[in-house]
Protein backbone atom coordinates (compact mmCIF):
# COMPACT_ATOMS: atom_id res chain seq x y z
CA UNK A 1 0.00 0.00 0.00
CA UNK A 2 1.55 3.24 -1.11
CA UNK A 3 1.44 6.44 0.91
CA UNK A 4 0.67 9.62 -0.96
CA UNK A 5 2.49 12.74 0.03
CA UNK A 6 0.38 15.70 0.91
CA UNK A 7 1.22 18.34 -1.66
CA UNK A 8 -0.71 21.19 0.06
CA UNK A 9 0.57 23.79 2.46
CA UNK A 10 1.70 22.76 5.90
CA UNK A 11 -0.42 23.51 8.93
CA UNK A 12 1.96 26.26 10.08
CA UNK A 13 1.84 28.02 6.71
CA UNK A 14 -1.96 27.79 6.55
CA UNK A 15 -2.23 29.31 10.03
CA UNK A 16 0.20 32.08 9.04
CA UNK A 17 -1.83 32.88 5.90
CA UNK A 18 -5.04 32.93 7.94
CA UNK A 19 -3.44 35.36 10.39
CA UNK A 20 -2.26 37.65 7.60
CA UNK A 21 -5.71 37.53 5.99
CA UNK A 22 -7.34 38.59 9.26
CA UNK A 23 -4.81 41.40 9.72
CA UNK A 24 -5.20 42.69 6.16
CA UNK A 25 -8.46 44.72 6.60
CA UNK A 26 -7.16 46.52 9.69
CA UNK A 27 -3.75 47.11 8.08
CA UNK A 28 -5.33 48.58 4.96
CA UNK A 29 -7.60 50.78 7.07
CA UNK A 30 -4.66 51.97 9.15
CA UNK A 31 -2.54 52.78 6.11
CA UNK A 32 -5.33 54.57 4.21
CA UNK A 33 -7.03 56.44 7.06
CA UNK A 34 -4.18 56.99 9.56
CA UNK A 35 -0.68 56.59 8.15
CA UNK A 36 -1.17 58.32 4.79
CA UNK A 37 -3.10 61.30 6.28
CA UNK A 38 -0.33 61.73 8.86
CA UNK A 39 2.32 61.77 6.13
CA UNK A 40 0.28 64.24 4.05
CA UNK A 41 -0.24 66.46 7.11
CA UNK A 42 3.48 66.58 7.84
CA UNK A 43 4.29 67.40 4.20
CA UNK A 44 1.54 70.03 4.08
CA UNK A 45 2.91 71.74 7.19
CA UNK A 46 6.05 72.53 5.19
CA UNK A 47 4.12 73.89 2.18
CA UNK A 48 2.10 76.96 1.22
CA UNK A 49 -1.22 75.09 0.87
CA UNK A 50 -4.20 77.27 1.78
CA UNK A 51 -7.02 75.28 0.17
CA UNK A 52 -7.56 71.55 -0.26
CA UNK A 53 -8.22 72.09 -3.99
CA UNK A 54 -4.93 73.90 -4.68
CA UNK A 55 -3.01 72.53 -7.66
CA UNK A 56 0.08 70.50 -6.91
CA UNK A 57 2.07 72.62 -9.36
CA UNK A 58 1.45 75.69 -7.18
CA UNK A 59 2.72 74.08 -3.98
CA UNK A 60 5.99 75.43 -2.64
CA UNK A 61 8.30 74.32 0.13
CA UNK A 62 8.35 77.04 2.81
CA UNK A 63 10.50 75.39 5.46
CA UNK A 64 9.53 76.09 9.06
CA UNK A 65 7.67 79.33 8.35
CA UNK A 66 4.30 77.74 9.15
CA UNK A 67 5.63 76.57 12.51
CA UNK A 68 6.92 80.07 13.22
CA UNK A 69 3.48 81.47 12.37
CA UNK A 70 1.73 79.04 14.71
CA UNK A 71 4.18 79.55 17.56
CA UNK A 72 3.73 83.35 17.33
CA UNK A 73 -0.08 83.06 17.31
CA UNK A 74 -1.34 83.98 20.80
CA UNK A 75 -4.73 82.37 20.12
CA UNK A 76 -2.93 79.07 19.53
CA UNK A 77 -1.29 79.33 22.95
CA UNK A 78 -4.65 80.14 24.55
CA UNK A 79 -6.13 77.04 22.90
CA UNK A 80 -3.08 75.09 24.06
CA UNK A 81 -3.66 76.28 27.65
CA UNK A 82 -7.30 75.23 27.51
CA UNK A 83 -6.27 71.81 26.17
CA UNK A 84 -3.76 71.36 29.00
CA UNK A 85 -6.41 72.41 31.55
CA UNK A 86 -8.87 69.93 30.04
CA UNK A 87 -6.19 67.21 30.11
CA UNK A 88 -5.35 68.03 33.73
CA UNK A 89 -9.01 67.45 34.60
CA UNK A 90 -9.69 64.43 32.42
CA UNK A 91 -6.63 62.24 33.00
CA UNK A 92 -6.47 62.08 36.83
CA UNK A 93 -10.26 61.91 37.20
CA UNK A 94 -10.49 59.09 34.66
CA UNK A 95 -7.70 57.05 36.27
CA UNK A 96 -8.75 57.65 39.87
CA UNK A 97 -12.44 56.86 39.35
CA UNK A 98 -11.67 53.87 37.14
CA UNK A 99 -9.34 52.37 39.75
CA UNK A 100 -11.73 53.11 42.61
CA UNK A 101 -14.70 51.46 40.89
CA UNK A 102 -12.61 48.49 39.70
CA UNK A 103 -11.22 47.94 43.21
CA UNK A 104 -14.73 48.08 44.66
CA UNK A 105 -16.26 45.74 42.06
CA UNK A 106 -13.36 43.29 42.34
CA UNK A 107 -14.81 42.18 45.67
CA UNK A 108 -17.83 39.92 46.00
CA UNK A 109 -20.88 42.17 46.09
CA UNK A 110 -24.46 41.72 44.96
CA UNK A 111 -25.45 42.71 41.38
CA UNK A 112 -21.78 42.96 40.46
CA UNK A 113 -22.32 41.97 36.81
CA UNK A 114 -25.23 44.37 36.42
CA UNK A 115 -23.20 47.27 37.80
CA UNK A 116 -20.32 46.43 35.47
CA UNK A 117 -22.66 46.45 32.47
CA UNK A 118 -24.18 49.81 33.43
CA UNK A 119 -20.76 51.39 33.88
CA UNK A 120 -19.50 50.09 30.54
CA UNK A 121 -22.65 51.01 28.58
CA UNK A 122 -21.81 54.73 28.02
CA UNK A 123 -18.44 53.76 26.53
CA UNK A 124 -20.11 51.96 23.63
CA UNK A 125 -22.75 54.66 23.18
CA UNK A 126 -22.58 57.46 20.60
CA UNK A 127 -20.65 60.43 22.00
CA UNK A 128 -22.80 62.96 20.11
CA UNK A 129 -26.02 61.49 21.55
CA UNK A 130 -24.47 61.54 25.04
CA UNK A 131 -23.44 65.18 24.64
CA UNK A 132 -26.92 66.18 23.47
CA UNK A 133 -28.53 64.51 26.50
CA UNK A 134 -26.08 66.12 28.92
CA UNK A 135 -26.50 69.51 27.27
CA UNK A 136 -30.17 69.31 28.17
CA UNK A 137 -29.30 68.31 31.74
CA UNK A 138 -26.85 71.24 31.97
CA UNK A 139 -29.38 73.83 30.72
CA UNK A 140 -29.20 76.85 33.02
CA UNK A 141 -32.92 77.56 33.17
CA UNK A 142 -34.72 74.25 32.82
CA UNK A 143 -31.99 71.63 33.13
CA UNK A 144 -32.41 68.83 35.66
CA UNK A 145 -29.16 69.66 37.48
CA UNK A 146 -29.88 73.34 38.09
CA UNK A 147 -33.56 72.64 38.85
CA UNK A 148 -32.42 70.19 41.52
CA UNK A 149 -29.94 72.71 42.93
CA UNK A 150 -32.61 75.43 43.08
CA UNK A 151 -34.93 72.98 44.83
CA UNK A 152 -32.14 72.35 47.36
CA UNK A 153 -31.89 76.08 48.08
CA UNK A 154 -29.06 77.19 45.77
CA UNK A 155 -30.08 80.62 44.53
CA UNK A 156 -27.54 81.02 41.74
CA UNK A 157 -26.55 77.61 40.34
CA UNK A 158 -23.54 77.42 38.01
CA UNK A 159 -23.82 78.36 34.35
CA UNK A 160 -22.32 75.06 33.32
CA UNK A 161 -21.99 75.72 29.59
CA UNK A 162 -22.30 79.51 29.59
CA UNK A 163 -19.71 80.53 32.18
CA UNK A 164 -15.98 81.14 31.96
CA UNK A 165 -13.46 78.76 30.44
CA UNK A 166 -12.81 76.96 33.73
CA UNK A 167 -16.39 75.99 34.49
CA UNK A 168 -17.27 75.14 30.86
CA UNK A 169 -14.30 72.83 30.33
CA UNK A 170 -14.86 71.30 33.77
CA UNK A 171 -18.47 70.51 32.85
CA UNK A 172 -17.45 68.92 29.55
CA UNK A 173 -14.58 66.97 31.14
CA UNK A 174 -16.97 65.44 33.69
CA UNK A 175 -19.16 64.08 30.91
CA UNK A 176 -16.13 62.81 28.98
CA UNK A 177 -14.83 61.02 32.07
CA UNK A 178 -18.23 59.45 32.68
CA UNK A 179 -18.46 58.35 29.05
CA UNK A 180 -14.98 56.78 28.97
CA UNK A 181 -15.03 55.33 32.46
CA UNK A 182 -16.09 51.89 31.23
CA UNK A 183 -12.82 51.30 29.38
CA UNK A 184 -10.61 52.47 32.26
CA UNK A 185 -12.56 50.44 34.79
CA UNK A 186 -12.50 47.23 32.69
CA UNK A 187 -8.74 47.40 32.13
CA UNK A 188 -8.06 48.05 35.81
CA UNK A 189 -10.42 45.25 36.81
CA UNK A 190 -8.62 42.77 34.55
CA UNK A 191 -5.27 43.85 36.00
CA UNK A 192 -6.54 43.50 39.58
CA UNK A 193 -7.71 39.97 38.92
CA UNK A 194 -4.22 39.05 37.66
CA UNK A 195 -2.52 39.98 40.96
CA UNK A 196 -1.69 36.74 42.81
CA UNK A 197 -3.68 36.24 46.01
CA UNK A 198 -0.48 34.97 47.68
CA UNK A 199 0.90 38.51 47.71
CA UNK A 200 -2.05 39.77 49.74
CA UNK A 201 -1.86 36.77 52.05
CA UNK A 202 1.85 37.33 52.68
CA UNK A 203 1.24 41.02 53.37
CA UNK A 204 -1.58 40.18 55.79
CA UNK A 205 0.66 37.72 57.64
CA UNK A 206 3.25 40.47 57.99
CA UNK A 207 0.61 42.64 59.64
CA UNK A 208 -0.30 44.95 56.74
CA UNK A 209 -3.77 46.49 56.94
CA UNK A 210 -6.10 47.16 54.00
CA UNK A 211 -4.58 50.55 53.16
CA UNK A 212 -1.02 49.21 53.33
CA UNK A 213 -1.89 46.24 51.12
CA UNK A 214 -3.36 48.64 48.58
CA UNK A 215 -0.36 50.99 48.63
CA UNK A 216 2.45 48.41 48.72
CA UNK A 217 0.91 45.46 46.84
CA UNK A 218 -1.85 46.68 44.56
CA UNK A 219 -0.39 49.95 43.31
CA UNK A 220 3.07 48.61 42.33
CA UNK A 221 1.44 45.65 40.57
CA UNK A 222 -0.79 48.05 38.63
CA UNK A 223 2.07 50.32 37.51
CA UNK A 224 2.24 48.97 33.90
CA UNK A 225 -1.55 49.20 33.58
CA UNK A 226 -1.57 52.73 34.95
CA UNK A 227 1.10 53.73 32.45
CA UNK A 228 -0.95 52.31 29.56
CA UNK A 229 -4.14 54.02 30.75
CA UNK A 230 -2.31 57.30 31.35
CA UNK A 231 -1.13 57.37 27.74
CA UNK A 232 -4.54 56.44 26.31
CA UNK A 233 -6.33 58.97 28.56
CA UNK A 234 -3.89 61.69 27.54
CA UNK A 235 -4.44 60.97 23.85
CA UNK A 236 -8.21 60.82 24.36
CA UNK A 237 -8.18 64.19 26.12
CA UNK A 238 -6.42 65.72 23.10
CA UNK A 239 -9.04 64.21 20.77
CA UNK A 240 -11.90 66.17 22.32
CA UNK A 241 -13.36 67.68 19.15
CA UNK A 242 -16.68 65.79 18.94
CA UNK A 243 -17.85 66.33 22.50
CA UNK A 244 -16.87 70.02 22.67
CA UNK A 245 -18.28 70.76 19.22
CA UNK A 246 -21.60 69.19 20.21
CA UNK A 247 -21.73 70.95 23.58
CA UNK A 248 -20.58 74.49 22.85
CA UNK A 249 -18.91 74.73 19.39
CA UNK A 250 -15.98 76.27 21.25
CA UNK A 251 -18.05 78.90 23.07
CA UNK A 252 -19.18 80.91 24.79
CA UNK A 253 -16.86 83.17 22.88
CA UNK A 254 -13.75 81.00 22.76
CA UNK A 255 -14.00 79.72 26.32
CA UNK A 256 -13.91 76.06 25.24
CA UNK A 257 -11.91 76.35 22.02
CA UNK A 258 -9.19 73.75 22.54
CA UNK A 259 -6.41 72.82 20.11
CA UNK A 260 -8.57 70.28 18.28
CA UNK A 261 -11.32 72.83 17.60
CA UNK A 262 -8.87 75.58 16.73
CA UNK A 263 -7.12 73.26 14.27
CA UNK A 264 -10.44 72.42 12.63
CA UNK A 265 -11.37 76.11 12.42
CA UNK A 266 -8.07 77.04 10.82
CA UNK A 267 -8.26 74.20 8.29
CA UNK A 268 -11.91 74.19 7.22
CA UNK A 269 -13.48 77.45 8.46
CA UNK A 270 -10.70 79.89 7.58
CA UNK A 271 -9.35 77.67 4.74
CA UNK A 272 -5.85 77.99 6.19
CA UNK A 273 -4.82 74.39 5.59
CA UNK A 274 -1.09 74.94 6.05
CA UNK A 275 -1.57 76.36 9.55
CA UNK A 276 -4.17 73.74 10.48
CA UNK A 277 -1.92 70.84 9.50
CA UNK A 278 1.00 72.44 11.34
CA UNK A 279 -1.10 72.59 14.49
CA UNK A 280 -2.14 68.96 14.01
CA UNK A 281 1.52 67.94 13.81
CA UNK A 282 2.19 69.81 17.05
CA UNK A 283 -0.80 68.01 18.59
CA UNK A 284 0.99 64.76 17.75
CA UNK A 285 4.32 65.95 19.17
CA UNK A 286 2.90 67.13 22.52
CA UNK A 287 1.54 63.70 23.65
CA UNK A 288 4.77 62.07 22.48
CA UNK A 289 6.81 64.48 24.60
CA UNK A 290 4.59 63.99 27.65
CA UNK A 291 4.76 60.22 27.17
CA UNK A 292 8.56 60.34 27.09
CA UNK A 293 8.64 62.42 30.29
CA UNK A 294 6.21 60.09 32.06
CA UNK A 295 8.12 57.01 30.83
CA UNK A 296 11.39 58.38 32.17
CA UNK A 297 9.76 59.29 35.48
CA UNK A 298 8.22 55.84 35.82
CA UNK A 299 11.55 54.12 35.19
CA UNK A 300 13.24 56.34 37.77
CA UNK A 301 10.48 55.60 40.32
CA UNK A 302 10.63 51.84 39.73
CA UNK A 303 14.44 51.78 40.02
Amino acid sequence: MTTRRHRGLSLGKREALTGYALLLPYTLGFVVFVLLPCIVAVLTSFSNMDFITIKVSKLKFVGFSNYATVLHDMEFWRAFGRSMYYMALYVPLSLALGLLIAYFLNSKIRLRKTIRTLIFLPYVSNIVAIALVWRTLYDYQDGFINSTLRGAGVQNPPMWLLGNSGIVLFSIALVAVWQGLGMTFIVYLAALQEIPAELYEAAAIDGANERQRFMYVTMPALAPTTFFLFITAMITSMQNYAIIQTFTKGGPGKASTTMSLYTYQQSFFYNNMKVGTTQSVLMLVIPLALTAIYWRGQRTWQS
